[in-house]
């Protein structure tokens, strides 16, 4: 007879093995990710007197088509409208126009 223990042992190898394919591909388009915000310009300019906004990190789930993308605090600062925030982002789509194509 199996204890308990065995079974969830086997369950728990299980998942580790299947999910190393997705972290591969996650930590690829993640380099790409990266590579492709690395020249990436705030186009909120009159607003740089609050600071300068960076990126601070990504997160990319392919699996799930998602990119995070996390700034410095900075950013909290910014009073954003409706047209500040569709300028924001779209520049950011643009920065990653190539890896959104490739996904």
């Amino acid at each position: 007879m199996l204890s308990p223990k065995k079974p969830l042992c086997l369950v728990s190898l299980f998942l580790a093995c299947s999910l190393s394919g997705f972290s591969q591909n996650d930590r690829r388009m993640h380099e790409i990710a990266v590579s492709k915000l690395s020249d990436w310009k705030n186009p909120l300019t009159s607003l740089a007197h609050i600071g300068k906004p960076k990126i601070d990190s990504t997160k990319v789930f392919a699996r799930d088509e998602k990119v995070t993308i996390y700034f410095s605090p900075v950013l909290s600062y910014y009073p954003f409208r409706e047209d500040n925030s569709a300028l924001f982002t779209e520049s950011l789509k643009q920065a990653l126009m190539a890896f959104l194509l490739m996904s």
